[in-house]
């Protein structure tokens, strides 16, 4: 089926098709994601959409249900985001029109650079994920204090939750962005905006370890999807390759 499926999408999309093979060895395509084996693409129009499928494996692949963000942080309109700290607790950030339900449900916010509030947040064990921006770009910038982002990460691992960086703002810290820079170790990166020279387009990437896991879960193997059409990723690959050799890959 899987072959049918793959020869098909080719015939039917025959631009994106070139355009994959194309990128196989700049941003876009070399780097640990999980259309490079399995899918003729894994990109989405937006960050945002980058984001959503980053909780969404997360969800399926820890079993767990609840997301820890940073007060003020940025992640595009994922509505698990918009929440922050108030000296009275938690509570839906001011402009958060039409939210489903009360993001204190879906999410737990902690300070950003509070290592001991992250790791009581964490301590519940029904922490799915840390949805985290390296640096807070929503606020003016906010520079994580030494030794925080690597305490993130020696948390995330030590009670089960997965750590996705998003890279959207930081990316701009050079190739590789800051996930490169601070030689982090993130579960999952995503990216948008500046990866496609201005066309519309997103992306996350995946450790080789969680792409593992997910082709051994049939749930979250058979619903990763394709949602960005070919000509964008045609037009973005025509874009990225006049920079792309300089990015290098993504989580080395």
């Amino acid at each position: 089926l899987i072959a049918r499926e793959r020869a098909t999408y080719r015939d039917r999309f025959p631009g994106s098709a070139r355009a994959f093979a194309n990128s196989a060895d700049h941003l876009l395509g070399g780097v640990p994601m999980t259309w490079m084996r399995m899918w003729s693409g894994g990109f989405t129009l937006t960050a945002t959409d980058a984001n959503r499928w980053a909780i969404r494996l997360a969800r399926q692949l820890t079993r767990r249900t609840k997301i820890v963000v940073f007060s003020y942080c940025y992640h595009g309109s994922v509505d698990e985001s918009f929440i922050v700290a108030t000296p009275d607790g938690p509570r839906s950030r001011e402009g958060n029109v039409g939210a489903p339900v009360d993001p204190a449900e879906t999410t737990r916010v902690v300070e950003f650079n509070d290592a001991v509030a992250l790791e009581q947040a964490l301590r519940h064990g029904d922490v799915a994920a840390v949805l985290m921006e390296p640096a807070l770009t929503n606020i003016g910038i906010v520079l994580p204090e030494p030794g925080f982002l690597s305490r993130v990460r020696e948390l995330t691992i030590q009670y089960g939750s997965l750590l996705v960086n998003d890279e959207t703002h930081t990316f701009s810290a050079g190739p590789g962005g800051c996930t490169r820079a601070g030689e982090l170790h993130p579960d999952i990166v995503t990216i948008g905006k500046s990866i496609a020279g201005g066309i519309p387009a997103g992306a996350y990437g995946l450790s080789s370890d969680l792409a593992e896991k997910i082709l051994t879960d049939p749930a979250a193997f058979h619903n990763m999807a394709l949602m960005c059409p070919a000509t964008t990723m045609a037009d973005a690959d025509a874009h990225t390759t006049v920079f792309a050799e300089a990015a290098g890959e993504l989580l080395l």
